[in-house]
């Protein structure tokens, strides 16, 4: 218990504050930023969908480089570990098409 710090709905700059208070807080009880794993969890939309309010910075939306873009933007602000969650669409097949888009237009932009 007490490895790893998993956000939900949380912005870029957030996190890197967040991720600088967490080692400085490590730091101080004699633990490595490598004890603790950080993850978070990212909405992800099929291609021409999104959200039905104003979107959330950390929404995963549009184009497969601007995804890219945005997960290496989290990456740089110290995610080591991105959990896709498709689960807003009403429809089976439009959440299995977001993982399929991500799966062969967003990753192998990340490799």
């Amino acid at each position: 218990m007490g490895d790893g710090w998993h956000p939900v709905r949380i912005g870029v700059n957030e996190l890197r504050i967040g991720v600088a208070t967490l080692h400085e807080l490590l730091d101080r009880n004699g633990r490595q930023p490598s004890d603790v794993v950080i993850s978070g969890k990212f909405r992800l939309y099929c291609p021409g969908t999104g959200p039905r309010d104003e979107p959330h910075e950390s929404e995963l939306i549009g184009q497969a480089e601007l995804i890219a873009e945005k997960i290496r933007s989290y990456q740089h602000a110290g995610l080591q570990y991105l959990i896709l969650d498709p689960t807003q669409h009403s429809v089976s097949a439009e959440a299995l098409e977001a993982i399929e888009f991500f799966a062969h237009e967003v990753q192998p932009l990340l490799n």
